[in-house]
């Protein structure tokens, strides 16, 4: 392969080395650690971590990496390693399904990464991951697409550089998604050009991979421009034949198929879970931006940014992001205002505006929500944002490819025309703040927020002027590699390994403790939700959007005097001693106040204290009841006690009832030699078992349904792909 093939896909890679330099060159872990050590006990009393006050928070809004997905791949590590599949999540809510949890990603090929290098390498090499190969695969487009090197290099960037990627970039799975967009547009506009079927085969194993990505929302507007795009191109195809939507629509349907093992098991999930009935998003107004947001595509921080603490926008910053840089936001109008010119790029054009469209409140927008479409209705609006990065990297190669063709005097009326955008911006702005229509304090933030985007636009007035020289584009690359990691660098944090999730004084006491039993908190600074699980603690709590609606229901009802709560939360706010105990709590974590008192809510002569420090307190139930029991009562001990197994022995001298406090699911069975049992609901949340009298082992596995009959389809139709692909092989 010669130099001039490659130095692109080398450029590319080069730069992902610069933006991640503290991980590769210092070992830091792109990872909000700071926030979880800065703002939470145990962590926040035990080191002050190299500062001398508090560890500085960089990002307070991207928790959920730690507080779920951080967790979830520790889990799914840990079962992949025992040979077993991550079905099930013991840890919060008395226990949940893990693999039919869409978010967890538990059956991503890039998994891989963490068996291989373990749970932190791994999790640094899936981040590293996202950015690189989203760039590669928008390059490849690109370049499909018959645009020149560097217009498809710089067209990438944007991609995979962009606010989109670089935001959701620690969630582990957006940014995976964005990985295999490219190559499915990539897929269709191959098939066009050679007109050879084979091609659309390469669609089914990247449905499956966008779909076990583990984003819905991402997964749903990938799958949308496909078809979208696949039809465009059909219905302009002057030699179109039926066959080929057949042959698309075969491609797509085995996609689908090879992937029903992870859809099958989150369509139960959905169906037990309150994601439809909890109505946080509505109260939000759906996350739609107002219109005054626009500014927000050339001046990303005009409403300040809550790593400078100075945020005064709606929302929250991290759900409004539609900024892709100030490239993308002028290669967008340019194309719009020269539609006629670019027929081969319309189809891009119309899904970027589409897409801000449905990012703001409008009539167009809301109808998503009102026709109540599953999952994007409850999502925020502003995640459609990722069309709008998709459709504007496509567009700035555009605009880069045809600027270079115009006239001075048209380029520097094109430069006037930002130039005086910028300029009424501030204008208003400052008059606005001076006449008391904007908060004085919030106008200076958005003046001073201004200046950087400003400086862009005339550097980018520099490059244009050389247009007509080879340094064009090396000037226009590095003006947008400047915009991008400046703001990446800004808004992303990378910790010390040291950060994340480090062992302390009452994690190793609760460690320590024999037996199979679960712990709470106190709502507040202490341990926040799920953050247990790392430890691997178990906890009646939880919080996750799919969280299963009865169990939640009654852990509000029971534990905190809330009658038909849907909540994502299920976090305890009541310290009822024997209410607890019967979540089998065995251990209560709590705060202690400056005068060395814990909460009044907490009745302390319900429980032992066994264990303090200077800021925290462990108190053991004196009522706690097992993790099984029998009624009547007789002799049972867990002997083998895992994600997808439990053994149980007993002695019962009469027929009994046996009681396991795990949340009842659809899945689990329940055998006594090889004979199957029915199970039954206890106090409609736990698990019991009529059992027969006699000393017996009872053994409880999960093996779901729609994991099973999915992981059958899958396997059946990646058996008749390969099939397929090797007939067509040889046949070539």
């Amino acid at each position: 392969m010669k130099m001039r093939q490659v130095w692109p896909a080398c450029l590319i890679i080069i730069m992902c080395v610069v933006f991640f330099w503290k991980v590769i060159f210092r070992g830091m872990i792109p990872l909000p650690g700071d926030m979880l050590v800065g703002a939470y006990y145990p962590w926040m009393e035990y080191k002050n971590w190299g500062y001398v006050t508090n560890v500085p928070i960089k990002n307070p809004l991207i928790t959920d990496s730690f507080s779920q997905i951080f967790g979830w791949k520790k889990l799914i590590m840990e079962a992949y390693k025992s040979g077993q599949w991550p079905l099930w999540n013991p840890n919060m809510y008395s226990g949940y399904p893990l693999l039919a949890n869409f978010q967890s990603g538990a059956l991503y090929i890039f998994n891989i990464l963490f068996v291989a290098f373990g749970l932190n390498r791994g999790w640094s090499l899936l981040m590293i991951s996202g950015v690189t190969l989203s760039t590669l695969t928008m390059y490849c487009l690109l370049r499909t697409l018959k645009f020149e090197n560097w217009p498809s290099i710089i067209g990438a960037m944007s991609y995979g550089f962009g606010g989109y990627s670089l935001s959701w970039m620690e969630f582990g799975s957006a940014g995976q998604a964005m990985i295999w967009m490219p190559l499915m547009i990539l897929v269709v506009e191959k098939f066009f050009e050679t007109k050879k079927i084979y091609q659309l085969l390469f669609l089914v194993p990247l449905i499956f991979l966008l779909i076990t990505s583990g984003h819905f929302q991402v997964m749903v507007y990938g799958m949308v421009i496909t078809v979208s795009y696949f039809l465009v191109k059909f219905f302009n195809d002057k030699q179109k034949a039926a066959g080929d939507l057949v042959a698309f629509i075969w491609a797509t349907g085995g996609g689908i198929m090879l992937s029903l093992v992870q859809i099958l098991p989150t369509l139960e999930m959905s169906a037990m879970s309150i994601r439809n009935g909890e109505g946080q998003i509505g109260s939000l107004n759906f996350g739609l931006f107002p219109w005054k947001n626009l500014v927000t595509l050339l001046i990303p921080d005009y409403f300040g940014n809550p790593t400078t603490m100075n945020y005064w926008g709606i929302l929250n910053y991290h759900e409004t992001i539609i900024y892709s840089g100030v490239a993308v936001t002028m290669a967008t109008l340019w194309c719009l205002l020269n539609w006629n010119k670019l027929v081969g790029e319309r189809f891009f054009i119309i899904l970027s505006v589409v897409s801000l469209i449905l990012c703001f409140d409008d009539p167009v927008a809301k109808i998503i929500y009102w026709l109540k479409i599953p999952f994007l209705s409850t999502s925020g609006a502003g995640r459609i944002a990722v069309l709008f990065s998709f459709g504007g990297s496509i567009l700035a190669a555009r605009f880069l490819t045809e600027i270079k063709k115009e006239k001075t005097k048209t380029i520097i009326k094109w430069l006037m025309i930002w130039g005086g955008l910028m300029a009424g911006i501030a204008l208003v702005t400052w008059i606005g703040g001076n006449v008391g229509i904007i908060n004085a304090a919030n106008s200076r933030v958005a003046l001073k927020n201004m200046i950087y985007p400003s400086s862009l636009l005339g550097l980018f007035g520099v490059s244009l002027s050389l247009r007509k020289t080879k340094l064009f584009y090396v000037l226009f690359g590095m003006v947008v590699l400047i915009d991008l990691f400046r703001w990446g660098w800004k808004y992303v944090p990378f910790v010390p390994e040291s950060m994340v999730f480090p062992t302390s004084p009452i994690t190793n006491y609760l460690g320590n403790q024999k037996g199979v039993f679960r712990v709470d908190r106190e709502k507040g600074p202490l341990l926040p939700p799920n953050t247990w699980s790392n430890y691997g603690l178990m906890s009646p709590s939880g919080y996750d959007p799919l969280a299963p609606a009865v169990y939640t229901q009654k852990y509000n009802q029971e534990l905190n005097g809330e009658k038909n709560k849907l909540s994502r939360y299920a976090e305890l706010d009541d310290y009822k001693a024997d209410k607890l105990a019967n979540f089998n709590v065995k251990y209560l974590l709590v705060l202690k106040y400056d005068d060395g008192k814990i909460n009044y809510k907490i009745n302390q002569k319900e429980w032992n204290k066994v264990w303090e420090s200077n800021k925290t307190m462990v108190l053991e139930n004196k009522f706690v009841k097992g993790r099984v029991s029998m009624i009547p009562e007789g002799k049972v001990q867990i002997e083998e006690y895992g994600s997808n197994n439990i053994r149980i022995n007993y002695e019962a001298e009469v027929d009994s009832k046996l009681i396991l406090r795990d949340a009842w699911y659809p899945g689990w069975k329940a055998t006594i030699n090889e004979t199957e049992l029915k199970i039954d609901k206890y106090e409609n949340i736990f698990r019991s078992v009529d059992i027969p009298k006699g000393n017996h082992e009872i053994i409880f596995s999960y093996y779901p349904q729609g994991f099973e009959v999915g992981l059958m389809i899958s396997v059946a139709t990646a058996l008749i792909w390969g099939g397929v692909i090797i007939y067509f092989w040889k046949r070539k």
